[in-house]
């Protein structure tokens, strides 16, 4: 058998609650204690001098009732309370009681669960280009992308997707650039640096295809420690590593 305790605290009352649950968590016996303070849990000697009382918060003074609760195959069947004189509870009662205690056992399983992460992942990367068009037949041609969407947006703009045929990939949106500031930026969003990581599980094949495609390589394809490896540039110079994980 398994012993769940909760303890609520307030101003002026102590919650306890014991739950004992049989295996598959099935519910068995509930134990409820309520101590209810006779002043509230701040109310000190001097507070209680300032509103001409003679009590203070004293824990010994409080009211505490107690109530026990039994379960036969998931249904509440008993109650004992400091009211009940030893009559048993009528059924409408029982079943009143039994929403509660079900709901309070509920939300507290709910509070002990981990705190779920969440789900995110990268959607799109923005990468500058000089005309739509252009970019489109350059990615989907000649490095073998899927055009994933090619919106109309209005006053000349478009909302165009291009990704690698892998599932999952995030996606490149082409934003033509519409600023002198933005042009300026085509081709080097790194600052010459290596901007971009194209994976493969199939290096030699991609690099033969590329290199057939008039695809600008930079330097001979590397073998590393962690994989083989290869630096291109696309049609406006942002490079790329065409890299092969060991």
């Amino acid at each position: 058998m398994r012993k769940i305790v909760a303890r609520y605290y307030g101003e002026t009352f102590q919650h306890l609650t014991e739950y004992y649950l049989l295996p598959h968590e099935e519910l068995s016996f509930i134990f409820e204690r309520y101590s209810h303070y006779n002043r509230p849990i701040y109310y000190d000697s001097i507070t209680a001098k300032k509103h001409n009382d003679t009590e203070a918060f004293d824990l010994e003074k409080s009211t505490i009732e107690e109530s026990r609760s039994y379960f036969w195959h998931g249904r509440l069947i008993h109650q004992l309370d400091p009211q009940d004189y030893g009559v048993p509870k009528d059924q409408t009662y029982l079943q009143l009681e039994q929403k509660r205690l079900q709901a309070d056992f509920t939300n507290l399983l709910q509070t002990l669960k981990p705190p779920q992460l969440m789900a995110q992942h990268l959607g799109n990367l923005t990468l500058l280009v000089r005309d739509y068009d252009e970019a489109i037949r350059y990615y989907v041609d000649v490095l073998g992308f899927e055009l994933l969407e090619d919106t109309d947006r209005g006053e000349g703009k478009r909302w165009v997707r291009v990704a690698p045929a892998s599932a999952g990939a995030p996606a490149l949106l082409l934003a033509q650039a519409a600023t002198d500031e933005q042009r300026a930026h085509i081709g080097n969003q790194a600052g010459g640096r290596v901007f971009l990581f194209l994976n493969t599980d199939d290096f030699q094949g991609d690099y033969a295809r590329y290199q057939a495609a008039g695809v600008q390589f930079l330097e001979a394809p590397r073998h590393e420690d962690y994989g083989s490896v290869v630096v291109f540039a696309d049609l406006y110079g942002n490079k790329w590593d065409l890299l092969q994980l060991k």
